[in-house]
């Protein structure tokens, strides 16, 4: 781990753009992001976090 600059998308199960969460440098350890789902329909969503040399893409729920 390193530091880098950060950036965190959702996007939908048509993937399409929802939100950028996130894009920012973050420091070496750990990090906290808060997202307010409040605002998109319960669901299947998709979070991608990208660095210069890393792309994780992880699904998640959003239920009321």
């Amino acid at each position: 781990a390193q530091q880098s600059v950060v950036t965190l998308q959702v996007f939908d199960i048509m993937g399409k753009h929802i939100t950028t969460i996130e894009q920012d440098v973050f420091e070496d350890g750990g990090n906290e992001v808060n997202w307010d789902a409040s605002t998109v329909n319960p669901g299947i969503y998709f979070l991608q976090m990208r660095t210069d040399n890393f792309t994780a893409t992880k699904r998640i729920s959003v239920i009321n």
